[in-house]
């Protein structure tokens, strides 16, 4: 298995991910991204409507 990192840059700012996850290919990597910024996406939008 691969260790994936998926940092996040907000602007000029970059939180990298100092930990990553063991995953099985890129394809599985693309999901986990996928699933990650969906549940980003959730929190900015409950912030927002707060």
């Amino acid at each position: 298995m691969t260790r994936y990192y998926f940092g996040i840059r907000d602007g000029q700012d970059l939180y990298p991910d100092e930990e990553g996850l063991e995953l099985a290919d890129q394809k599985a990597a693309e999901i986990e991204a996928a699933r990650a910024l969906g549940d980003l996406g959730c929190v900015i939008i409950k912030r927002l409507a707060a």
